[in-house]
């Protein structure tokens, strides 16, 4: 067990900071994973990826104490990510689940769980 008395102020909001994002990023999880609403996921999955990328840039950033080298190669890498994010995603309009793609560049074309058509557009 850790003993947060005992940790720096500084380890001790990082450790907090880890925890708060990894809480954040499960409960972004648990929602796209569960809910059954596609129009609202399709509303929200663009703001959900850009929020998550953003706080994990924020959080390696200040981990590294603001690192000026570290900085463009994570602003570069989570803008891939996102890209990817938003891409990789689509939504079923008949059964709510979210489908992600494992090539961007190739949408499915059908829900793997009903086999519904998806939509041609994004989300």
């Amino acid at each position: 067990m850790i003993d947060l008395g005992a940790l720096p102020f500084e380890e001790l909001v990082m450790l907090l900071s880890a925890i708060a994002w990894v809480l954040v990023a499960g409960g972004g999880l648990a929602f796209f994973a569960t809910h059954r609403d596609a129009a609202l996921k399709r509303r929200l999955w663009p703001w959900a990826n850009l929020l998550a990328s953003a706080s994990f840039v924020a959080l390696a950033v200040w981990a590294s104490g603001a690192s000026v080298e570290l900085a463009p190669l994570l602003l570069v890498g989570a803008a891939g990510l996102t890209a990817y994010g938003y891409r990789a995603a689509q939504f079923c309009g008949r059964c709510g689940a979210t489908v992600f793609s494992a090539n961007p560049f190739v949408r499915e074309r059908f829900c793997p769980k009903c086999a519904a058509r998806l939509r041609a557009d994004a989300g």
